[in-house]
């Protein structure tokens, strides 16, 4: 039977244990999770390549298309990885905007996409009024439809030409706001010449 001063020693050596043992396990859990966010070849629970998803609306009507060279899923850290992501969002009125990236970064509990490196938006209808932006990495949240970048962002139209650190938008409310730095070229639009160059003849 052990003293009472052994059973404290006894105690405090198992709660040792289980406090390195629990910081091994966070330690190794944070290093996986890394591995998985950063794109690395770790196992997926399923594989798929030339992907393509559609979500619809309660209407019917798609509203999220995603396509993508390759999906992997990881089912332990809530995470799809993709390469090369081609995602089409709708707004309220069925106006398509396209994202594209180099790789995307799908969490599914949040339902959030991290879009990154060579990141392209096109909104609105193929008209003068048409934007595209450009920036190194992008976050979407796709319920909310909300898109934010803490990168320089730059934003480009038939007329206009528009930079910034760190950009929020929203998709169906058509606004966007610039943080920080911003500063922007504006080319009028040409008006046809009125003069009249014709000569008469003698």
């Amino acid at each position: 039977m052990p003293t009472l001063d052994q059973a404290k020693k006894i105690a405090l050596f198992v709660t040792a244990l289980l406090l390195v043992a629990i910081g091994l396990w966070r330690t190794s859990g944070n290093d996986a999770t890394s591995e998985v966010e950063n794109g690395a070849d770790t196992e997926s629970d399923s594989f798929v390549t030339q992907a393509h998803f559609i979500e619809f609306n309660h209407n019917g009507r798609p509203e999220f298309d995603l396509k993508s060279k390759e999906a992997k899923q990881f089912s332990q850290y809530d995470r799809i990885i993709f390469t090369d992501p081609e995602l089409v969002m709708r707004d309220e009125k069925g106006t398509p905007w396209r994202l594209t990236a180099e790789s995307g970064r799908y969490n599914t509990a949040t339902q959030t996409m991290e879009l990154r490196h060579a990141v392209k938006v096109s909104g609105g209808a193929q008209t003068a009024n048409a934007l595209s932006m450009t920036t190194r990495s992008l976050t979407v949240n796709k319920p909310a439809k909300y898109l934010t970048s803490e990168d320089r962002v730059t934003f480009t139209t038939a007329n206009a030409q528009l930079e910034g650190v760190g950009m929020q938008a929203w998709i169906d409310e058509k606004r966007i706001l610039l943080n920080a730095s911003v500063e922007g070229i504006y080319q009028p639009p040409t008006r046809p010449n009125n003069i009249d160059l014709s000569v008469d003849s003698p």
